[in-house]
């Protein structure tokens, strides 16, 4: 009786530990779960394999979900780890929170949220962030521990201001956000994955990039479109941060008092300019203004302004703005509107309102001289920035990439498929446009497809020069790329393969006119990725099969390619790559062996958005039958000077040095060439 009451003892306690480990295992997967202790209007609830439903107060939400408030409606949802979410009105978001072991993943769709995260909780092991916030045009990793984050779907701007802790803030780059809007166009509306899988390991990564901005306590900082990275943290009105920290129901919609300055200026002479985001350009301070000068390098924008979190727009202080040199904000006038008493929203002067596309624009009978200074208002950012926007609103399928340059070169030379054949010696002024248009036919979050077409014209000034001229070149190019995007060591990995057909026409027989010369067609599979999240990596092969004018000289060229860039700051990155060629002409049964190995250093803003590169590559080829000469070396150096003047346009200056050694007297192509020239890129 006692050994059966023993082994009843000892099955029991095996029992309780088993149910206590089942608990304690289940408890560390089992997915998160949030109450909504407080709401207001309708918020509706989507969840995976569930029925659509309105929240009531008390509900629970179990793992990922998708939720969408309606006008003049909010929700506060506390979470197990004590952290809390306030959702605003017109909001969609959602909520990736199932497995426990990962940071909560926010993807914010339009409107405005504010979370509160408890101090105590540690980021997760391998993640930029406690929570993890995606909108189109940026990532933000929440340090913790309050911040209010805004995204308007028709500008594209995300807003932040961090109440305490520390947030990081990313700026997505405008072609990825054109990329977002075609893929959901084509896929007829947005598809939600819900959940913490390659959608927060890709915005984790971007966390990693070096332009993140990281906003402080008590600062704010947007992703403008337009703009290369985020503005530098700046401090708001230290009224309306006050307000908007107590404002714990995120409600911007109350009609209350207008706190005021109790100030107004005589002239207001800048227009739309001191709304960030300006157009086109960051540094909004006035050449006359010491203190901006002094402040320029720290903040690019005034302290002291206004944020709409309606827009995301920052209303800076104007020049002539009183300054606090205790709280070393600028004081706003009361031409420019003031906040609510209340919520904290930010309030347009009488007779307008903010616009997120136009600016300042008029409404109601604004009379007299109120009209003709909001007319003033509404001009330079209604006339640049929505120019820029309708761009992404257009969702345009068209991309486009034209070169134009004017340079004085040493001498003339005939490039054959990566082999310097025949050089001049003489010098000569050349110009050359080149260019690539494509459209997107298809696109959606997997696969792109796109035809393209291609131009480059070369034509030296020295034509009465035989040997000058048979180096003029007209070549036209047909092609398509498809594109396989996927999830690659955790970040966003792309396949490419593109096909293009090359005709080229040269005036090589010297009879004055464009002589057939070459033609090829060319497979290349390439695959870019990445190892870790600051570098970058393509691997690359290529057949080509061409046609020389050699009649009927034909052939192949295979080639292997591999480039790997660092990202070694704000302003420094490093290229670092090489290939390996092999051309068989079938004909004459010529076969050479090419290796070439190259490296470049970009340091970025030199100067106001003035880049400098710098690159230098070797190249040694061989023989491996019937080619006159034993071996050659290529040394090739060249330095660029880039000023961007916008989104689309960038000027170059640049200076280039080639050398070529051949070894084998008979060869003529021996040679230095120097190249001094500029011009122009439009990128679309």
């Amino acid at each position: 009786m006692a050994v059966t009451s023993m082994f009843q003892y000892n099955f029991n306690m095996i029992k309780i530990f088993w149910i206590l480990a089942t608990l304690l295992i289940y408890s560390s997967v089992h997915a998160r779960v949030g109450t909504v202790v407080k709401m207001r209007g309708t918020i509706i609830l989507k969840q995976p394999n569930k029925k659509a439903l309105n929240l009531k107060e008390g509900d629970k939400i179990v793992g990922d979900a998708l939720l969408i408030s309606k006008a003049r409606s909010f929700a506060r949802v506390h979470f197990e780890d004590n952290s809390t979410l306030i959702i605003s009105a017109n909001s969609k978001l959602a909520i990736g929170q199932a497995d426990p072991r990962k940071p909560k993943f926010i993807q914010l769709m339009k409107g405005k949220i504010r979370g509160i995260i408890d101090p105590k909780q540690n980021e997760k092991k391998g993640y930029k962030g406690k929570w993890i916030v995606k909108t189109r045009s940026a990532a933000l990793g929440v340090r913790g521990t309050d911040f209010l984050v805004s995204y308007n779907e028709k500008n594209h701007i995300t807003s932040n201001v961090t109440f305490r802790g520390k947030v990081d803030l990313y700026k997505r780059s405008d072609s990825d956000i054109r990329e977002s809007l075609r893929e959901e166009k084509d896929q007829r509306g947005a598809k939600i994955n819900l959940g913490q899988g390659n959608a927060m390991a890709n915005t984790n990564s971007q966390l990693h990039d070096p332009y993140v901005e990281r906003i402080p306590q008590g600062k704010f900082s947007g992703a403008y479109p337009s703009y290369d990275k985020p503005i530098a943290p700046v401090r708001i009105s230290p009224t309306q941060l006050k307000l908007l920290a107590g404002n714990t129901s995120a409600d911007f919609h109350s009609k209350n008092n207008t706190v005021k300055n109790n100030y107004n200026l005589q002239n207001i002479g800048e227009g739309n300019n001191y709304l960030v985001p300006q157009p086109q350009g960051e540094v909004v301070l006035a050449a006359n203004d010491k203190r901006g000068q002094k402040l320029a390098s720290e903040q690019t924008v005034r302290p002291g302004g206004h944020l709409d979190m309606e827009t995301g727009i920052y209303v800076a202080p104007p020049s002539g703005s009183k300054y606090d040199p205790v709280k070393k904000v600028y004081i706003m006038p009361d031409d420019l509107g003031g906040v609510d008493s209340k919520t904290g929203a930010y309030i347009a002067p009488k007779g307008s309102r903010l616009d997120p596309l136009k600016g300042f624009v008029a409404v109601g009978k604004a009379m007299g001289a109120q009209l003709a200074k909001l007319n003033k208002l509404a001009g330079n950012l209604g006339a640049q920035f929505d120019k820029t926007m309708q761009k992404l609103k257009d969702f345009s399928r068209v991309d486009a990439e034209i070169s134009g340059r004017y340079r004085f070169t040493t001498n003339a030379l005939e490039d054959y498929y990566g082999e310097y054949r025949f050089v001049s010696g003489i010098q000569s002024m050349v110009w050359d446009v080149d260019g690539e248009i494509s459209t997107q036919l298809f696109h959606n979050k997997t696969w792109l497809f796109k035809p393209k077409a291609g131009m480059l014209l070369k034509y030296h000034s020295r034509r009465h020069e035989k040997a000058v001229q048979r180096n003029d070149r007209l070549s036209g190019m047909g092609g398509a790329e498809l594109h396989h995007k996927h999830t690659l060591f955790g970040s966003k990995a792309r396949m490419i393969a593109d096909v293009q057909l090359t005709t080229t026409y040269q005036d090589f027989r010297n009879k004055n006119q464009w002589d057939f010369y070459t033609e090829d067609a060319s497979l290349t599979i390439k695959e870019i990725f990445r190892l870790l999240p600051n570098q970058i990596t393509d691997i690359s092969y290529q057949g080509q099969t061409y046609h020389g004018f050699e009649d009927p000289n034909h052939g192949n060229i295979h080639t292997g390619y591999l480039n790997h860039r660092f990202v070694l700051g704000r302003v420094w990155d490093f290229k670092l790559g090489g290939f390996m060629r092999v051309r068989k002409d079938k004909i004459d049964n010529q076969h050479l062996l090419f290796r070439s190995l190259y490296g470049k250093l970009i340091r970025k803003d030199l100067i106001f958005k003035m880049d400098f590169e710098t690159s230098y590559r070797y190249t040694w080829y061989n023989p491996t039958l019937n080619i006159n000469f034993d071996a050659g070396q290529t040394y090739e150096a060249d330095f660029t000077l880039a000023r961007r003047t916008g989104q689309f346009i960038q000027f170059e200056g640049y200076y280039r040095f080639i050398r070529q050694q051949v070894d084998d007297d008979k060869d003529n192509r021996q040679f230095i060439q120097q190249t001094w020239g500029g011009g122009m890129r439009i990128l679309f």
